[in-house]
């Protein structure tokens, strides 16, 4: 018998097979077996089998033995209304103020689940009525959540706080309003609950039987004085509430109740809006009906209409626009519905404010077209849908970006292709000078530069300041970006405005792996910019010691200065870097300690050569023998 399965053993349990369980422990099994993590002591306790409680009790079993949570057997039976069990558990010296990990006692597990008797049991041997776990939950919050009326009555009559506040601030009204308890919330009320207590939200208990659809509820909260115009510190009323998740049937009872239709948040949302925001069609037409204004405008200038349109609402813009609202209504930045829809992707609902008027040419206040805003998040349909009723391939916003550019800069390769098939300027130029090919390499979208290269794109292509692709590719550190548009012809050995080449922008920003791809390709090591900065003196203005090494190794001039005097080793040396002036040195015909006396000056005192010392030495200080 001690060799029962685990799973043997919570069969046997189960059957109230409790004397197969004791003789697999005379037999040898240990009293403090596990099951799924929990001792067996906890096990017997949470099926109710108080002869096996007793007779692992009786074997030596620890009645205060814990499960990994911290949850003890009192409390696994309690869970479960095992009255006489806690009882037994009670009697041999269970805590029944025991806390799990999250501070959960015996009777907040017993109110949970509606154990009144139980409750009472732990109550009579000294639980306490107002012990919070770690939230601030007591235990007729959590009756009244689940709506045990008597259980929270029970509660009630041996002390417990009606207006007790877990961390968010709520009570329990408020719980069992939000979850549509009608005849607890009315038993908590009875009690002295506060019909217009408020969380830490604002929100009172009929806002959250609101926005939870619970109808009868709301109606009695309201019966007992709930103020049905009441406000969330964010200016939401229940109505708004009931809007905002479709209850329609709800939001007809608080308007019956003399809620305001109009009512506005801080934000300017109406209760339509909020309606109109997740495509509760019903709902928006009840309101319309009771007065709402369908144009109204929150205080970013959005109406209802932008907002189904935003999030793919056909059928609600459908109605929206039935009911007179403007298809040509604009925001602040100038932004239309068909814009918003175009944006997010909602093909069909683009198609149907088209098909209601809306401009497909309309802009914002950057000239963005909704051709544009679909090319961007790369919805390829919808820009597809969007050329077919007319929309300009070519457009340009007032930085001349046009939309196959900006699927370019974010590495939508297919809506690209779309945009070329139908006509789009593969080399079009932004105020700047920017291609799209550029767009991809600067961001690194490797086959989106490919595909641009492939129709047509000059790899060669440069911007007001000079920058080609490659160039840009290697800023960002885009090595495989860099290697295609190389093999595509891309000139490494280009040059910026400033006389900059690709291998010299890499280095300045520490983009090892892309100088590593120019290196291979041949870039010169020696080239300069305006400011006389080869890629040995970049490299050791950056600090980049493996670089360092393998510019040298390349034969890189240590000897070489730039406008303002300075080389690779006096660079590292001013750096406070002893590794790569130890590194220029040993390819210098100056050692660094030789550099450093040369600092001295004729007063005898010298600034540091390492300037991380940040101090000022006498000369013969800083004179280093040369057995140092």
């Amino acid at each position: 018998m001690a060799n029962l399965t685990p799973d043997a053993l919570a069969d046997a349990i189960a059957a109230g097979q409790f004397d197969k369980v004791l003789a697999a422990v005379d037999g040898g099994l240990s009293k403090d077996s596990c099951l799924s993590g929990r001792p067996l002591l906890i096990e017997a306790a949470a099926a109710g089998g108080t002869a096996l409680v007793e007779g692992l009790l009786n074997r030596g079993a620890d009645v205060a033995t814990e499960a990994p949570k911290g949850w003890t057997a009192v409390m696994a039976a309690a869970q479960h209304g095992h009255e006489s069990t806690a009882a037994l558990l009670l009697d041999r010296g269970a805590d029944v103020e025991a806390r799990s990990k999250n501070g959960w006692t015996a009777v907040m597990l017993a109110a949970e689940n509606g154990h009144e008797s139980t409750a009472g049991l732990l109550l009579d041997r000294g639980a306490d009525v107002e012990a919070r776990n770690k939230n601030g939950w007591t235990a007729v919050m959590l009756a009244a959540q689940n709506g045990h009326e008597s259980t929270a009555g029970l509660l009630l009559d041996r002390g417990a706080d009606v207006e007790a506040r877990n961390k968010n601030g709520w009570t329990a009204v408020m719980l069992a309003a939000r979850h549509g308890h009608e005849s607890t919330a009315g038993l908590l009320l009875d009690r002295g609950a506060d019909v217009e207590a408020r969380d830490k939200d604002g929100w009172t208990a009929v806002m959250l039987a609101a926005r939870h659809g619970h109808e009868s509820t709301a109606g009695l909260l309201l019966d007992r004085g709930a103020d049905v115009e009441a406000r969330s510190k964010d200016g939401w009323t229940a109505v708004m509430a009931a809007a905002f998740n479709g209850h329609e049937s709800t939001a007809g009872l608080l308007l019956d109740r003399g809620a305001d239709v109009e009512a506005r948040s801080k934000d300017g949302w109406t209760a339509v809006m909020a309606a109109a925001q997740n495509g509760h069609e019903s709902t928006a037409g009840l309101l319309l009906d009771r007065g709402a204004d369908v144009e109204a405008r929150d205080k970013d200038g959005w109406t209802a209409v932008m907002m189904a349109a935003q999030n793919g609402h056909e059928s609600t813009a459908g109605l929206l626009l039935d009911r007179g609202a403007d298809v040509e209504a604009r925001d602040k930045d100038g932004w239309t519905a068909v814009m918003m829809a175009a944006q997010n992707g909602h093909e069909s609902t683009a198609g149907l404010l088209l098909d209601r008027g809306a401009d497909v040419e309309a802009r914002d206040k950057d000239g963005w077209t909704a051709v544009m805003l679909a090319a961007r998040h790369g919805h390829e349909s919808t820009a597809g849908l969007l050329l077919d009723r007319g929309a300009d391939v070519e457009a340009r916003d007032k930085k001349g970006w046009t939309a196959v550019g900006l699927a370019a800069l974010n590495g939508h390769e297919s809506t690209a292709g779309l945009l070329l098939d139908r006509g789009a300027d593969v080399e079009a130029r932004d105020k700047d000078g920017w291609t799209a090919v550029m767009l991809a390499a600067q961001n690194g979208h490797e086959s989106t530069a490919g595909l641009l290269l492939d129709r047509g794109a000059d790899v060669e292509a440069r911007d007001k300041d000079g920058w080609t692709a490659v160039m840009l590719a290697a800023q960002n550190g885009h090595e495989s970006t860099a290697g295609l548009l190389l093999d595509r012809g891309a000139d490494v050995e280009a040059r910026t405005s400033s006389g900059a080449t690709a291998l010299l922008i890499a280095l300045r920003k520490c983009r090892l792996g892309a100088a590593g791809v120019l290196l291979k390709a041949g870039a010169d090591i020696g080239a300069c910019d305006k400011d006389g900065r080869n890629a040995l003196l970049t490299a050791a203005s950056a600090g980049m010691e493996s670089m360092v090494r393998e510019l040298l190794d390349r034969g890189a001039d240590v000897e070489v200065t730039n406008v303002a005097g300075e080389t690779a080793l006096s660079v590292a040396a001013n750096a406070s870097d002893f590794r790569l002036a130890d590194l220029a040195a040993g390819s210098s015909d100056t050692s660094w300690l030789d550099f450093a006396n040369e600092l001295a000056g004729p007063d005898g005192l010298v600034l540091s050569a390492f300037r991380g010392a940040a101090r000022c030495l006498p000369a013969e200080q800083t004179k280093v023998e040369s057995e140092t």
